[in-house]
């Protein structure tokens, strides 16, 4: 009986796997797997319609209480530096997040390919990730795991914040009390195990993130939670003497123990070492607009895609198939990529050419050909002196995996009762 009990689960989840295939295959080709996590993983795949490469995050249902708040922080949150939502699918067992690929890797792989940062090249790179938080903290969103393999680059060399899987949604003077995120990046208060403003602790996460950038390493080490909460509480690191002291006023703003001193991220953007560089260009705004953009239903159009039904998706923000093909499309037109990328799949015999979204007189109908979704810790830290250096294998961080290009281990994702967040780590292994 035991036998033909586990026989039958094992068909079933079998069925389930199968059927999961099913619904992302008829749409994405998966290439390989780009990060892990406990909960789910993070595939790179190739979008079947336009050739577009994206990320497909696959989030486990099962003991993942911050699936639902991550899902809906993805759909409300639009801003270039912060990585784009495409496409929701849902099974009983999974949620699948399509998301935009960057392609340039994350921000720790850049700063051990170089060391660090000078702050020519880390100014602008900090603007933007302290730009997107502003964002965020303006919607009332809380990232809580900010840290260098969590910020994106393009091929451009445009920052990309990602990985919600922590993120809540807080009100204006609302306080947390579950701690969470990756250790060399917790705020005092956490290790005070005290509730905590959301928005305080991702100051002090850009302080910390802002230090590995153009020192190279992290600003509080030790081999032991202990140790490391003892640090974090005096709140002294050594600031090189190499750092401008326009930067290390920052540093110090940023990394103020008493999170009631530390600066808003409005007043960090008006910080006179950020006031150094020339103001960014405005980039095209990715919100879908109330009226669709013509040339690119003329495109979906071509594509099989009824006119009416992208448009209602847009409208419902379902980011169903139709959506998620309209925000592809419309990030392709905005990358200036349409004569390399867009040559959609045709299902009649032939290759003809794909419609210039600039020449209006061109338009076909075909019938549809898309298929439509199924339903809408402990830590070991760098020595005194050492680098970075695989702290993507031993940092293990509670949150969900990055949508990088590099792969990496984590830890399990969950929130950490202060009162059992005291572990000792393994002695004689603290290198990273």
């Amino acid at each position: 009986m035991v036998s033909e009990g586990c026989e039958e689960i094992a068909v079933q989840d079998l069925s389930r796997s199968s059927s999961d295939e099913e619904l992302l295959g008829a749409q994405y080709r998966v290439l390989r797997t780009i990060g892990q996590g406990s909960f789910g993983h993070v595939k790179l795949a190739k979008h079947l319609l336009t050739d577009a490469l994206v990320a497909v995050k696959v989030l486990e249902k099962r003991d993942n209480p911050f699936i639902t708040s991550e899902v809906d922080i993805m759909k409300s949150v639009d801003h270039p530096n912060v990585v784009k939502l495409f496409h929701v699918m849902e099974t009983e067992e999974r949620v699948y997040l399509v998301m935009e690929y960057p392609g340039g890797g994350d921000l720790l792989r850049h700063v051990l390919q170089v060391l660090k940062l000078q702050e020519e090249e880390a100014r602008p790179v900090f603007r933007q990730i302290v730009s997107a938080m502003h964002y965020c903290h303006e919607s009332g969103i809380a990232h809580r795991d900010l840290k260098l393999e969590n910020v994106l680059l393009d091929t451009r060399g445009t920052v990309k914040v990602c990985d919600f899987g922590l993120g809540t949604r807080v009100m204006l003077g609302e306080e947390l009390d579950k701690a969470c995120g990756t250790l060399p990046f917790w705020a005092p208060e956490l290790f005070q195990q005290q509730s905590y403003d959301g928005h305080k602790v991702d100051v002090w996460s850009l302080g910390v993130l802002l230090y590995c950038m153009v020192v190279g390493y992290l600003p509080f080490r030790a081999g032991t939670w202990g140790k490391l909460q003892k640090q974090v509480l005096s709140g002294r690191c050594r600031i090189p003497p190499h750092i401008s002291p326009e930067l290390q006023n920052l540093l110090t703003q940023l990394l103020t123990v008493d999170p009631e001193r530390r600066p808003t991220l409005e007043q960090v953007l008006g910080h006179r070492w950020l006031r150094q560089m020339e103001p960014a260009s405005p980039q095209p705004s990715r919100t879908p607009p109330e009226q669709p953009d013509a040339s690119i239903i003329r495109v979906m159009t071509y594509l099989g895609y009824n006119p009416e039904e992208v448009r209602d998706a847009l409208l419902g923000r379902t980011f169903n198939a139709a959506m998620g093909t309209y925000l592809i499309l419309l990030q392709q037109r905005d990358q200036e990529d349409w004569g390399r990328s867009c040559h959609g799949r045709h299902p009649l015999p032939g290759p003809p050419p794909c419609p210039s979204p600039v020449d209006p007189s061109f338009s076909i109908v075909l019938p549809k050909t898309v298929s439509a979704p199924a339903c809408h810790p402990a830590t070991f830290l760098p020595a005194k002196h050492e680098r970075l250096e695989g702290s993507r294998k031993y940092i293990k961080s509670a949150s969900a995996p990055s949508i990088s290009g590099v792969p990496f281990t984590r830890g399990a994702k969950r929130e950490m009762e202060p009162a059992a967040v005291e572990p000792s780590l393994p002695s004689g292994q603290a290198r990273v």
